[in-house]
């Protein structure tokens, strides 16, 4: 069974859910008007549903859960606890690495680490995102 791929976007202003989260399939028109893209998805029997959605809002699904089964995606802000001392980081792609990577900045821990290897190590917790949290990001660099 192969791993899930979905997005993540928050709709837009002119959208009647403006404000509100939507996951699912993302459609990217040729020409992206307003900075918005589309999530299609997919209710039952068949029928789809539309959001548009503000483009610099979307982030994927990274295949990973954190401690309380939530999905983790793209720009999520992660804290875990290690040797007494509380890191917060981000989530986000990194090509160099080829994976899903978390950033963060701690004493013994700076810069990039995989973050598959870390969500089987430590107990991961999902506080927000780089959107709605802004304030959870003082202490990442």
């Amino acid at each position: 069974m192969g791993r899930d791929i979905k997005f993540r976007g928050k709709c837009s202003g002119q959208s009647k859910y403006a404000g509100e989260w939507v996951k699912g399939g993302l459609v990217v028109p040729q020409e992206i008007s307003n900075n918005e893209v589309l999530i299609i998805r997919a209710i039952a029997d068949g029928c789809t549903t539309t959001y548009h959605v503000d483009a610099d809002t979307v982030g994927q699904f990274t295949g990973l859960y954190d401690k309380n089964e939530k999905e983790i995606y793209e720009g999520d802000i992660l804290r875990f606890h290690h040797n007494n001392k509380e890191y917060v980081c981000i989530v986000g792609w990194n090509n160099e690495v080829g994976a899903w990577c978390i950033r963060f900045n701690g004493i013994g821990y700076v810069g990039i680490r995989p973050l598959g290897e870390w969500i089987c190590e430590y107990k991961i917790e999902l506080i927000g995102n780089i959107f709605d949290n802004k304030e959870l990001l003082e202490e990442v660099k």
